[in-house]
């Protein structure tokens, strides 16, 4: 059961991500709630700054080129002086928008779907504890499948022999 639980966890939270060209992100403020509350894991899906919509929940750098992200809301579109689109953004529980809007280069992508909770797992869970964990959970799943594999051998031997499991002596 808590392999099950295991791989339907890591399905969420990295196979479909992965199928969908998504990356994943954990939520550490209360800026989107009640949208995202903190411990939330979020997909996003890269997508073009001219397929972003107002109303669409965007993640993006704060800072061209550095890894720090933010998790906030389309609320207008605009253009630069030279063209560029550029979006205007605000987190669901601030009530001022966000003090300079997205450039191109900032987009991560669109929040196509959310897990509560599983942010904090995420942020928990460093490469090496990922990896510990991906080989324990695999590990325990090949001794899973030997212990059936020797178990089912064992009731086809009795069988043969015309001892039936079950059956009173």
């Amino acid at each position: 059961m808590a392999v099950a639980a295991a791989g339907v966890l890591a399905a969420l939270t990295v196979g479909v991500p992965f199928l969908l060209g998504g990356q994943s992100y954990s939520v550490l403020t209360g800026s989107m709630r009640p949208t995202l509350e903190p411990g939330a894991l979020i997909v996003t899906r890269a997508t073009a700054i001219e397929d972003v919509r107002v109303g669409d929940v965007v993640t993006f750098q704060l800072r061209s080129g550095e890894p720090e992200v933010a998790t906030h809301r389309v609320v207008g579109v605009g253009e630069s002086v030279e063209g560029d689109r550029l979006l205007v953004t605000k987190g669901d529980a601030n009530d001022v928008v966000d003090a300079q809007p997205v450039q191109r280069e900032q987009v991560r992508g669109v929040v196509i779907y959310s897990l509560p909770l599983l942010g904090y797992v995420n942020v928990w869970a460093t490469p090496a504890v990922k990896s510990v964990v991906i080989a324990v959970l695999g590990g325990a799943s090949l001794l899973y499948g030997c212990v059936v594999i020797v178990l089912a051998e064992r009731a086809r031997r009795r069988e043969r022999r015309g001892v039936h499991v079950g059956a009173a002596p």
